[in-house]
């Protein structure tokens, strides 16, 4: 159980990361696109 936690805080600690980059992605596309 307490491993299944762990995992699950893991995984959601590199979620804000993988947020970011998508987002700094997407800026950079409408940047491309609309700039």
């Amino acid at each position: 159980m307490t491993g299944l936690n762990k995992q699950t805080i893991d995984s959601w600690s590199h979620r804000p990361f993988l947020v970011g980059l998508l987002g700094n992605l997407a800026l950079a596309g409408l940047k491309l696109c609309f700039g």
